[in-house]
């Protein structure tokens, strides 16, 4: 008896048609932006899984599969969470208002953006207010960049206030970017003029 195994490989699959179900609010250029396989000319099942994860790194994003429906179409199938996050509490009393608040939203327009604010006073210590935004850039090209301003006054004696900026270069596996941050320090309201 001679055994033979016959063996039929299908064909080379070239990827250039994407299908995208589940996703009402983020656009679809963008969740092939962040996949980051739109430019990669061999795509094996690590690089699906690892596009996969790179969708579901964004806090909008809870779940996310990448499958292949024959040699040229690969379907993107993503659950969305909620875009909006508020809370906070608030009270007066006979000097000031006291509380916190912070206010998130997550992939403005469906394009990935995100716009935060966040105040905290609850102590007469501390006084933090701080506002970040994250730009995902042109969808045609891997750039995005990262800004923050925050002001934080300490006990009325000293004031810090920071800037800073964060413009990076994406690829499917790294990050190169360059940071540039400004931090000032001044007086408080109740620190002695003499002292500078």
């Amino acid at each position: 008896l001679i055994p033979y195994i016959s063996l039929k490989e299908g064909g080379l699959c070239r990827f250039n048609k994407f299908l995208f179900q589940g996703n009402k609010v983020t656009k679809s250029n963008t969740l092939l932006k962040l996949s980051g396989i739109s430019k990669l000319k061999n795509i094996t099942p690590e690089i699906l899984q690892k596009a996969s994860e790179n969708i579901s790194q964004r806090p909008y994003i809870s779940e996310c599969q990448i499958f292949p429906v024959n040699q040229s179409t690969l379907v993107f199938s993503v659950k969305e969470t909620k875009t909006t996050k508020l809370n906070g509490l608030a009270g007066y009393n006979s000097k000031k208002i006291a509380g916190y608040i912070n206010i998130i939203f997550l992939n403005l327009y469906g394009t990935d953006r995100e716009l935060s604010l966040y105040w905290n006073n609850m102590n007469s210590l501390k006084n933090i207010v701080e506002f970040s935004y994250h730009d995902s850039g042109i969808p045609k090209y891997p750039i995005a960049g990262d800004f923050k301003l925050l002001r934080c006054e300490n006990d009325s004696t000293s004031i810090h206030t920071n800037f800073s900026t964060f413009i990076y270069y994406y690829t499917f596996n790294s990050k190169y970017g360059i940071k540039f941050q400004v931090d000032d320090y001044f007086p408080g309201s109740r620190r002695p003029k003499t002292i500078q």
